[in-house]
């Protein structure tokens, strides 16, 4: 307890500071905010607590720029492999510290891919009713399609569709659903639809990304920092090995000396809405190793799709419907046809199939279709569609590797990578994290080489 109480007073000398640099800087946030899509339809008092709290002082204070190379050190990211990479999912907000005078301690749950994400910036014991299933996944379904694509500003329910890629049918449902949430995550207003959950256009999240991370980088060093050197300095002092404990009471104690200044619009309450905290963006937030190891997604997703792409896609999507009516397929000459081979594998519970597509292969038998992992599995993956599909090396090798991009019946996108070996294109993994596969790659592949003596 002692240390958790000098630890306090260190503490909250930073929040006054970090408080006093985000004070200085709102209006200016503000101003800029004014100039995004956004701003059309959500006011700065209903989204300041997530651009200030959310996005700078959580984002790029503690997931950002502390992961720049000229930055980086162990010393401030003890739950952290070498080279950024997460041990586990320890991060600063599950420390077990108490710090009185805190009202609020803020998490903030993330669902993000390359090319945006969802999130719900929230405290601990905050009394929400929450969805089934929690929004910030929803960046990953139907749901998530429909806030992105109302991002830009109301479409009717013809334009979703478009948008969205999604059938009439199932954009109609999910629509519904949403409209009678209390309050509602989208509107009807003449015959359009408007979102109610803020999600910041690719546009919106450049403008503000770099202003945001500009202040982050003053913090960093006039408050991360100088509050790690003070803590190991006071410490020293009392006899202890490592420094003070800190956990995210810097940011949390200055987000609530703002929030009670009127300055955060939206104050936590003893309870919030289904709703409160949850936003989303467009576009590649980099954080943790995508920043040490400079990750870049996948170039084609922002391609147009080609004719022969197209022809392929129907050619597969013929074919799936007659594996689903109980057609055998097996023929794994490209990526498209090993993914057809394995869909049907498991609709048809074909031994042989399911081999020519796995390496190795020697544990499959027929019980294999038994196990109730694979039974759900084989459900999902009779849903899927070809969503996208790059072309494959022509003469491919042994160790090549080409990706599919899929998307299932409730919008839910993944890429399915398959590697070339020994004449045919076998499975390798599957991501939700589409953009970035080849990160999985690079971390999968070697291995699976490895297994099979190459």
């Amino acid at each position: 307890k002692a240390e958790i109480e000098e630890a306090e007073k260190i503490g909250l000398k930073y929040a006054d500071k970090e408080a006093e640099i985000l004070r200085r800087e709102i209006p200016k946030l503000k101003e800029l905010y004014a100039e995004t899509t956004l701003s059309k339809n959500f006011s700065w008092d209903e989204v300041s607590l997530i651009i200030v709290g959310a996005f700078l002082s959580d984002f790029c204070v503690v997931d950002r720029i502390p992961f720049r190379a000229e930055n980086f050190s162990e010393e401030l990211q003890p739950a952290l492999k070498t080279g950024g990479r997460r041990w586990g999912y320890d991060g600063f907000e599950k420390l077990p510290t108490r710090f009185a005078s805190r009202k609020w301690k803020f998490y903030q749950n993330v669902i993000s891919k390359s090319s945006g994400g969802m999130a719900r910036f929230g405290y601990f014991q905050e009394n929400r009713k929450s969805p089934s299933l929690r929004p910030e996944r929803w960046f990953l379904i139907r749901e998530g399609k429909i806030l992105f694509a109302l991002a830009d500003g109301p479409l009717s329910l013809a334009e979703l569709e478009m948008m969205t890629g999604l059938k009439r049918t199932d954009l109609i449902k999910t629509l519904n659903e949403m409209s009678v949430y209390n309050p509602p995550a989208v509107v009807l207003k003449n015959r359009k639809y408007y979102s109610r959950i803020p999600v910041l256009t690719e546009s919106d999240f450049e403008h503000v990304l770099d202003e945001c991370d500009r202040i982050a980088e003053e913090i960093f060093n006039e408050v991360v920092l100088s509050n790690l050197e003070e803590r190991k300095a006071r410490a020293k002092e009392l006899g202890y090995r490592w420094p003070l404990p800190a956990d995210t009471y810097v940011r949390d104690k200055a987000l609530q000396i703002l929030a009670e200044e009127g300055l955060l619009g939206v104050a936590p309450t003893s309870s919030v809405g289904w709703n409160f905290g949850i936003w989303g963006w467009k576009g590649f937030l980099r954080m943790h190793d995508q920043i040490t190891g400079d990750a870049q997604p996948d170039p084609f997703l922002k391609t147009t799709i080609s004719d022969e792409e197209r022809k392929i896609i129907g050619e597969f999507n013929t074919l799936k419907a007659k594996v689903l009516r109980g057609y055998r397929f097996e023929d794994v000459s490209t990526p498209a046809k090993a993914l057809l081979t394995r869909i049907s594998a498991f609709a048809n519970s074909d031994v042989k199939a399911l081999k020519a597509v796995q390496a190795p292969s020697g544990h499959i038998n027929q019980s294999y279709f038994n196990n109730p992992r694979n039974k759900s599995w084989a459900e999902y993956i009779k849903r899927l569609n070809i969503r996208r599909l790059p072309p494959a090396p022509k003469e491919p090798k042994d160790g090549d590797v080409s990706p599919v991009f899929t998307m299932d019946d409730r919008g839910y996108e993944e890429a399915h990578v398959f590697f070339y070996y020994k004449g045919g294109w076998k499975a390798l993994f599957n991501t939700p994290r589409d953009g970035l596969w080849q990160t999985g790659v690079a971390n999968i592949l070697p291995g699976k080489l490895k297994s099979l003596g190459l």
